[in-house]
């Protein structure tokens, strides 16, 4: 057997998840070979087939191909309509990754591992630029040591965190060795303690206080049902006081928060992170008064936006920060419903899942879900491209543990 005979596609999918977190271009060279592998393998119109009856990966589709019809009438530029083409195609990939994943059933946890390695870097890296270690602060000049964000922006990094203190903890428990899953358990807690102190200490994302507590209380949940979300909420409850009142940086982020929302008015822009999005959203509203039934078409937001923007003294932007707002302007109601019909449809595809896919996956719908409605996570390459993978991954392992039940 040659060398290229035994590649694993799977270490393919591998790399993408690990170099996601730092850098698009090794990780999209790794998800271009995926795809081939997709092709290469035998068997592509059946698993294609297969895909297909997946409600999420045929929902997704249709929102792309709606999103390219579009064009026809959009009102903006052709270069504009690419910039947001060229992102939203990533739906179109999660057939052919899911169709590897099925060849592939071991593949998922690959991935997770890698993505976990992943979040590790990015976390010792993190703490030791905080810590000052010369060597890291001139591989690292234009990062701030207060402010330690290493690879990618504070949000990104506070989800890559997240997710994986999340998937540690699925990794641990799908473990069968028992001298390996006590291992496994030992650094799960270690990076638990780690990422707490730097979510809460350090990097200071508000999305990154909510993607700590919000995946385990939608696990309890669909665990337990409505006992699991009474704990739920008990959990919740008892956090968010400690956390408030024992964290003077969480206070005063809240605090923060609070008044830029009771403060904002639509006369008036206020340059802060909740006040832009309030003028954005308001904006978006007005730009799909004005084309209420089909949207301004995909590449219509920035042109569209600038007419609103200027009277109001608002700086030009592409961007709402709400996935939900920026698929009603583009393509109208049917933009948002569909997206909302994607999150349901992965919601309830969790439940098809045994442990430790439930819990990681669980995880990835808390955040995702949660983190559009004050990002727009499509346009992004970071977060849109694992959760094309994961969630691909996540649907092909509940289709073979149903095979298998």
């Amino acid at each position: 057997m040659s060398f290229l005979q035994r590649i694993n596609p799977a270490w393919f999918l591998a790399g993408a998840a690990f170099f996601l977190p730092i850098a698009p271009g090794p990780s999209n060279i790794f998800l271009l070979l995926a795809l081939i592998a997709s092709v290469a393998v035998p068997g592509l119109k059946s698993r294609l087939n297969v895909a297909m009856q997946q409600p999420l990966l045929l929902l997704g589709v249709s929102l792309a191909s709606l999103l390219w019809i579009s064009v026809a009438w959009t009102k903006g530029s052709v270069d504009d309509s690419m910039h947001y083409l060229s992102k939203y195609s990533t739906l179109l990939m999660a057939p052919f990754i899911f169709g590897l994943f099925l060849v592939y059933p071991k593949a998922i946890r690959q991935v997770l591992f890698a993505f976990v390695l992943s979040a590790w870097l990015t976390l010792l890296l993190s703490y030791g630029i905080w810590l000052e270690v010369p060597v890291l602060l001139n591989a690292f000049p234009l990062v701030d040591p207060s402010y330690p964000t290493v690879f990618k922006l504070h949000t990104t990094q506070s989800i890559v965190l997240c997710l994986g203190l999340y998937f540690s903890w699925a990794l641990a428990m799908g473990e069968a060795n028992p001298a390996s899953k006590k291992k496994l358990l030992a650094l799960a807690a270690v990076f638990t303690v780690l990422t707490v102190f730097n979510l809460l200490n350090m990097t200071h994302a508000r999305i990154g206080y909510v993607s700590l507590v919000l995946p385990l209380l939608v696990y309890l949940f669909m665990k337990f049902s409505w006992k699991g979300g009474l704990i739920a909420l008990a959990i919740a409850a008892i956090v968010a006081n400690v956390a408030y009142f024992g964290s003077e940086t969480v206070s005063s982020r809240v605090d923060k928060t609070y008044n830029e929302v009771v403060n904002w008015s639509p006369d008036k822009y206020e340059n802060t992170d909740m006040g832009a999005r309030l003028s954005w959203w308001h904006i978006s509203l007005q730009i799909f008064r004005e084309h209420p039934v089909v949207g301004a078409g995909v590449g219509a937001y920035p042109s569209e936006f600038l007419k609103h923007a200027q009277p109001m003294g608002v700086p030009p932007h592409n961007n709402p920060h709400n996935q939900f707002f920026l698929l009603l302007t583009q393509i109208g109601l049917v933009g948002p419903l569909l997206f909302l019909a994607i999150l349901i449809a992965h919601y309830l595809s969790i439940y098809r899942l045994t442990e430790p896919e439930r819990l990681a996956s669980a995880a990835l719908f808390a955040v995702f879900a949660f983190g559009n409605l004050f990002n727009s996570f499509l346009l992004d390459s970071a977060e849109r491209t694992l959760y094309m993978i994961l969630v691909s991954g996540f649907l092909a392992a509940a289709n073979h543990q149903a095979s298998d039940s």
